[in-house]
């Protein structure tokens, strides 16, 4: 992909040809990550993308989605996320935060999940609460609604 023009392009055309949608997206120089609903056949999708360049398929991974007002503007609450999700032993895969500015979204293993929105919640809201109902799916999950409806308002300590 590096000074590759068009590709971007190639890539998405690819997308639309097969009507397939990205849940997430996270690019570099020379790759490009995409989440994608795991109940979709992308077969297709995946023999024009392989024209495209070397693919790589991971499956059981879930999309966590943190909400609150200017996430994006504020100084260290991703540090905060990514610390805190790292100190319950948990990889991240893929990291995406778009334009804008309330919302940062990541990749883990599902069975990752519960444990990572458990330590979420109890490092932004103070008090430990037991996070009984996430039953998330495979990537393209909206786990930001699925797993923080109790956290729909703004984040605390974040304006």
């Amino acid at each position: 992909m590096l000074l590759a023009h068009g590709f971007l392009r190639a890539l998405f055309e690819a997308f639309e040809r097969h009507s397939c949608t990205a849940d997430l997206v996270s690019t570099s120089e020379v790759s490009v990550s995409v989440a994608l609903d795991s109940s979709r056949d992308v077969s297709g999708l995946l023999g024009d993308l392989k024209k495209l360049g070397e693919v790589e398929i991971e499956n059981g991974k879930a999309i966590i989605c943190l909400v609150g007002k200017n996430i994006r503007g504020r100084a260290g609450i991703a540090a905060k996320v990514f610390e805190t999700v790292a100190a319950a032993g948990i990889n991240i895969h893929m990291i995406s935060q778009g334009a804008s500015e309330i919302n940062i979204s990541f990749v883990v293993e599902e069975q990752d999940v519960p444990e990572s929105v458990k330590q979420l919640h109890h490092c932004f809201f103070e008090t430990a609460r037991t996070v009984t109902s996430v039953s998330p799916r495979q990537v393209g999950t909206d786990l930001g609604e699925a797993a923080f409806t109790r956290l729909s308002g703004a984040l605390p300590g974040v304006n």
